[in-house]
């Protein structure tokens, strides 16, 4: 029961009068005090507070939650709670009517700024120094696990360390995720079109100042700012200004800017340079387009220059010969850059140090011979898109902004495919409306179902995202959460499984070289051997976009319905993945209910690729490559009679092709 003369002491700053606890008895309720109001006077009413302690105790504005505070200061949490308003961080969803709150995690925090590492040493603590843009951040977290109150660190000794510096706690979302948010920097979404000068009265009103942006990423809505006012709680200013930007109808959504654990490593599991004398056709070497049957599948189609596949990702190395004949040919003249560490002025996907989005992108598209693998979809077109995913790095709202870009550049007769190979650390609005966006659009989104630390316990259905879209609601109809299998075809010893949280599975490989990992194109032109989940889902969006590149016309749920279909299961008892590893050769020998040969589609003529024609009975290659020919040159023919503009095909040809093409 709270002691109604501790807590008006406490609350005056001073021992209370017979009179004014008479008052207060009949008042009722207390009326806490805020968090940045407590003073030593406030504190020093507390019984069996030590004085000596007391006068060098830091702000009590620095502290977060009241089970923090009472392992400073004589009394307990329940009591504190009582007396004192400590901020609470709520996100609000609009687009679900919801609020998301996060709960402080003891002894972690993110802090801006750079930190001396040696005083918060001998508390116990450990410092990582993270670079985010122009400046520093420091994540501060205990230096060893701790079992009993005595081997807890020295919290007194980190207040006093931090106390004029911008710092946030590290936060428990929802779904029991822990999160680091970056201290003062919030993401904000306005609605498509609106000019510097209509969203900066908002963005004042909130108490925020606008952080210096990307033209890009303004225009698909993202105007990042930060707390100018925290009133020396970094939580409480960030908590204000979410609440204010919740009400305004011109914001679609707002969040604090984050950390991500871990996303892209920088070097392949093993490297291996190009070397003539190596087999690059044996089957060890390419066991994951053997376990896929991608021959099968080639027979029909390699693909289609009118197909996208888009791989938001760590960038890549433009110049390397696995993949830079399948580029965009106008890669060099847009803005594929959304990493939140470069220069405002970088536009280029280019990565020198890391090898992630070089080797995804060459497992969908890759040319195959000594200059790495053969993709699954060679002759679609690779757009890739560089996002920041060095481990502690910031820019979750960039990487939402990066796939509202690619859904900006698909033209109006193209079909694509998002390939997403990293994981964030919990469920973020933003990228989640993004990916919602590409579902309204018919553009299936590829997730990487996530890969188990070694510290991890393995479970079912665990939940990770973005891959968790796939079967978390509200559930995306367009998102493949994809697993990864061994060499020996079952489960890869690292990847998350589930019936409901992996949607399929495809080659991921083990550590190790050939025959264990799965071969791979990386920086500086070479070559290596990889594994992970991010290394399955680009054969996957490869082998969607084959599908799409054969039947140009399904939706997004139809092509996904036939990866599903057409899978062969894993016998792994208690580690399903989903409906199983992928089979090309099936799925485009399949209709969108994966039971029968599409033998009635006609084929449309301004999406096939020469193999695809040059297969119909009436033509050879000559009469396939005049027509690919003339559609690249002249744009999509507005009708089969058009065909004779190519110059190879007469009239009565085209009226045998009738029941076999289409526009």
């Amino acid at each position: 029961m709270l002691d109604r003369r501790i807590a008006l002491g406490f609350l005056l700053g001073r021992p209370p009068s017979q009179g004014e606890l008479s008052d207060f008895a009949v008042a009722g309720d207390v009326k806490r005090l805020p968090i940045e109001q407590v003073a030593i006077t406030n504190l020093s009413q507390l019984p069996g507070i030590d004085q000596a302690q007391l006068a060098s105790f830091p702000a009590a504005r620095s502290f977060f939650s009241a089970a923090e505070l009472s392992r400073v200061v004589p009394a307990g949490a329940d009591f504190l709670n009582q007396v004192i308003d400590f901020p609470r961080l709520i996100v609000v969803d609009k687009t679900r009517e919801a609020e998301l709150a996060f709960q402080p995690v003891a002894d972690t925090y993110v802090i801006e700024g750079a930190i001396e590492s040696a005083v918060l040493e001998t508390a116990g603590y450990r410092v990582t120094a993270k670079g985010s843009g122009n400046s520093p951040l420091s994540v501060v977290g205990p230096a060893a696990e701790f079992t009993t109150l005595e081997q807890m660190p020295n919290l007194h000794l980190l207040k006093h360390a931090t106390v004029n510096y911008p710092t946030l706690p590290a936060m428990r979302d929802v779904d029991g995720h822990v999160r680091y948010l970056v201290p003062n920097r919030i993401d904000v979404w306005f609605r498509r079109g609106m000019s510097q000068a209509q969203v900066l009265p908002t963005l004042q009103a909130a108490g925020l100042r606008l952080m210096p942006g990307r033209e890009v990423e303004r225009r698909v809505g993202l105007w990042r700012a930060e707390v100018i006012d925290h009133s020396g709680n970094a939580l409480r200013g960030m908590a204000n200004a979410l609440s204010i930007l919740a009400s305004r109808e011109e914001v679609l959504l707002a969040e604090p800017d984050e950390l991500g654990e871990r996303d892209f490593t920088p070097n392949p599991v093993t490297t291996m340079r190009m070397n003539p004398g190596t087999d690059f056709t044996s089957a060890s070497q390419n066991w994951n387009n053997t376990a896929i049957k991608l021959d099968a599948g080639h027979v029909l189609t390699r693909g289609s220059a009118r197909v996208r596949i888009f791989v938001i990702d760590s960038g890549i190395d433009t110049d390397h010969p696995n993949i830079a004949p399948s580029l965009w040919v106008q890669w060099g003249s847009n803005d594929l850059n959304f990493s939140i560490d470069d220069a405002l002025d970088a536009t280029s996907p280019e990565a020198e140090a890391m090898f992630h989005g070089t080797a995804v992108a060459s497992l969908a598209t890759g040319q195959g011979g000594v200059s790495g693998p053969l993709g699954v979809a060679p002759d679609c077109v690779l757009v890739p898109i560089k996002i920041a995913g060095a481990p502690m790095s910031a820019g979750y709202g960039m990487r939402a902004a990066a796939i509202h870009h690619a859904l900006d550049l698909i033209g109006p007769q193209e079909r694509a495919v998002i390939n997403l190979s990293w994981r964030t650390a919990g469920l973020h609005l933003g990228i989640r409306d993004a990916i919602q966006r590409a579902e309204t659009l018919n553009v299936p989104v590829v997730v990487a179902a996530g890969n188990y630390a070694a510290w991890q316990v393995p479970t079912a259905n665990d939940i990770n995202y973005p891959a968790a879209h796939a079967y978390i609601e509200p559930v995306l109809s367009n998102v493949v959460s994809v697993g990864a299998v061994n060499a020996e075809l079952g489960r890869a010893s690292y990847s998350y499984f589930g019936d409901q949280s992996v949607t399929v599975a495809g080659p991921g490989g083990e550590s190790g070289g050939v025959g264990n990992g799965v071969w791979a194109a990386i920086t500086e032109g070479g070559t290596g051997y990889v594994a992970g989940t991010s290394f399955a889902a680009p054969q996957v969006a490869g082998l969607l976009a084959l599908i799409l590149s054969h039947q140009p016309g399904l939706s997004s749920t139809d092509a996904i319905t036939i990866l599903e279909n057409t899978a062969n299961a894993i016998a792994a008892a208690g580690f399903a993945l989903g409906k199983g590893l992928i089979q090309v050769g099936a799925a485009l020998g399949a209709s969108s209910s994966g039971s029968s040969p599409v033998v009635s589609t006609p084929l449309n003529v301004n999406y096939a690729s020469i193999d695809q024609l040059a297969a119909l009975p009436p033509l050879c290659r000559w009469h396939a490559e005049g027509i690919v020919s003339y559609r690249e040159s002249h744009g999509p023919y507005p009708s089969l009679w058009h065909l004779v503009g190519c110059g190879r095909v007469g009239f009565p040809l085209i009226i045998k092709l009738q029941p076999l093409l289409t526009v």
